[in-house]
């Protein structure tokens, strides 16, 4: 079984329309795609033990609290379903005919296959974090799991919606990001 499951997830990274038609085709539930947010936050976890300065810590606190966990565990049920949300809604603005569940159970499956890419802004992060610069192998790391994650989101939604055309989905996609950051940017206080 997680031999299959791994098998499935480098197919989801490598083959993203391959991996999204089958999983569409499985017919999976609610519980199954809360499953896959929950792994890709367990393979976090354990990234950020074993990947040395993944996870700066202030100093005196030894581990995170479990309390800590189930609130970013939430935070990431919540940020899966604000994605799925958009991804319905958008596509079914230009056409598309995927349902919520489906975009639920997509944006899901896509969190935990793209986990693997997550090393490069972890370290990234915890630079930053600490006040350091990031170097040019990371940054560039950094921007190629970006790419990646963006294309696997954008095959993965365009099979959602039948959309034939994932370049197109990217464009939205990257539209929709811009006008969010704008209108947060636009939130935020100016000092």
């Amino acid at each position: 079984m997680i031999r299959n499951l791994l098998a499935r997830m480098i197919e989801g990274l490598f083959q993203p329309a391959r991996s999204a038609r089958w999983l569409l085709s499985a017919d999976l539930g609610l519980d199954t795609a809360l499953l896959f947010v929950a792994l890709a936050y367990v393979l976090q976890a354990i990234i950020q033990i074993v990947l040395p300065g993944a996870r700066p810590l202030p100093d005196g606190i030894g581990h995170v609290p479990l309390t800590l966990h189930m609130l970013n565990l939430l935070l990431q049920v919540f940020l899966v379903a604000f994605m799925s949300f958009m991804i319905f809604a958008i596509g079914r603005l230009f056409g598309g005919t995927g349902t919520r569940k489906r975009a639920f159970l997509i944006v899901s499956w896509h969190t935990l296959v793209t986990t693997v890419l997550s090393p490069p802004f972890l370290i990234g992060m915890a630079s930053v974090a600490l006040g350091k610069e990031l170097s040019p192998p990371l940054l560039g790391l950094m921007v190629a799991a970006a790419a990646v994650w963006l294309w696997v989101l954008s095959v993965y939604t365009a099979v959602l919606h039948g959309f034939s055309n994932p370049w197109g989905v990217m464009g939205v996609i990257l539209g929709v990001l811009f006008l969010l950051s704008a209108l947060f940017m636009n939130m935020v206080p100016a000092p």
